[in-house]
């Protein structure tokens, strides 16, 4: 049974409407007969109420409509649809666009108002039919068009007619979808990389980078593939890009990068980058990585000065974790299973602690979602500051030699 407050909300919507037919017989000097339709059909409607009759009750008020103005019996639709009673939504909605006495702007109207309807109750292939339809009329509520028509297109993994439909876009329209073009580009091309198509991958981030120029995820994307394919100064080259692209994502490409400069055996190429990045961006996966290049180099009283310094100035659990390992292994005798106590209990607390939080709506999870599950923005998902997804068990240094 729907509850109260529900109902005061259609009451006060078909008062509204009433008032405003009201004022519109007097203005056109029609009926002015007090006991009008739909006067009469709002009282039995509330006598159905009155008895706990509710499925009647919902049919007279909708039945109480056919006499009413099209504002109010667009807003009685959109509240149907907003309480989830979605199938009366759609019958007030096509009930409306039956009628002949429409304008042409509010049969568009009322078709728009059913595609959400539709998408609401899961019907993506109506709600997509009718949106190409609007599609081919210019009018106030085109660009919402083009916006629902890409989310259906997303929620089908539909990227080449989503990629069709931006490209038919005109400036400057086009450009403000071109961080999501981008992103389908990538999303067929990932497809490709896991699919084994290189050439396929290659062709489709071309375009992505053409796209977006700025777009991280290409480069992240081109990075792997020229590294699977054993071009690893290739895939320096692109994953270096990231410095310039957005410094939020530098800690996604250090693994990669450590990699195909040991592979290159050009490891002092991978220090002089880390220096540059604590220049830049001085974050814990960062530190910890070049912490990592010291120790082999310098000893691990290195590392720990550094990531002990680093904690210092920017205290965070992961940066505690990090620091007992180092420690650990730069301890003697009982010291050490302290160290490696603290390091444990550290881990466990935050082991099932979000590494990515959205900028847009706080979504936050371990996984980097290019398109946010939630807010559904492309591009918004970021690292977490004070984060680090490789903790200290994958840190490459050994134990000091005490003997």
């Amino acid at each position: 049974m729907l509850d109260l407050g529900f109902f005061l909300q259609i009451l006060l919507t078909l008062l509204v409407g009433y008032l405003i037919g009201r004022r519109e017989q007097r203005r056109r000097k029609k009926n002015k007969n007090k006991n009008s339709p739909l006067f009469s059909q709002y009282c039995v409607g509330l006598n159905y109420l009155l008895n706990d009759q509710t499925d009647a009750a919902i049919d007279s008020f909708v039945l109480a409509l056919e006499n009413d103005t099209f504002e109010c019996q667009l807003l009685f639709g959109r509240l149907f649809r907003q309480r989830g009673a979605l199938e009366k939504a759609i019958r007030i909605h096509q009930d409306i666009l039956a009628r002949p006495c429409l304008t042409h702007a509010q049969m568009l109207n009322i078709q728009f108002e059913l595609v959400l309807d539709y998408l609401k109750a899961g019907l993506l292939d109506r709600a997509e039919n009718l949106l190409v339809h609007l599609l081919d009329e210019r009018w106030s509520g085109w660009k919402d068009c083009v916006a629902t028509l890409l989310s259906v297109y997303e929620t089908e993994k539909e990227w080449l007619q989503a990629i069709e439909l931006v490209q038919r876009l005109e400036e400057p329209m086009r450009r403000q979808y071109a961080h999501r073009l981008s992103h389908y580009h990538c999303q067929i091309a990932e497809q490709a990389l896991i699919q084994g198509n290189a050439p396929k991958a290659r062709q489709y981030l071309n375009k992505a980078c053409t796209a977006d120029p700025h777009n991280v995820r290409t480069s992240l994307l081109i990075g792997r593939m020229e590294m699977m394919s054993g071009r690893y100064a290739e895939a320096i080259e692109s994953l270096k890009r990231i410095i310039y692209q957005d410094q939020q994502y530098i800690s996604e490409g250090l693994d990669m990068l450590r990699e195909c400069h040991e592979q290159t055996d050009s490891l002092h190429g991978f220090t002089s980058f880390l220096n540059r990045c604590v220049r830049l961006a001085p974050t814990l996966p960062v530190i910890l990585a070049l912490a990592s290049l010291k120790v082999r180099t310098k000893g691990i009283q290195e590392g720990v000065t550094l990531v002990g310094q680093h904690v210092t100035d920017k205290p965070s659990l992961e940066g505690i974790c990090a620091l007992a390992e180092f420690h650990a292994k730069a301890a003697d005798g009982q010291a050490i299973g302290q160290f490696e106590k603290i390091h444990t209990l550290a881990c466990d607390l935050m082991r099932h602690r979000p590494l990515y939080r959205c900028k847009q709506c706080g979504f936050a999870g371990r996984e980097l979602h290019w398109h946010c599950p939630q807010c559904h923005m492309w591009g918004s998902t970021v690292p977490m500051r004070g984060v680090c997804r490789q903790h200290s068990d994958h840190l490459d240094f050994p134990h000091r030699n005490n003997g």
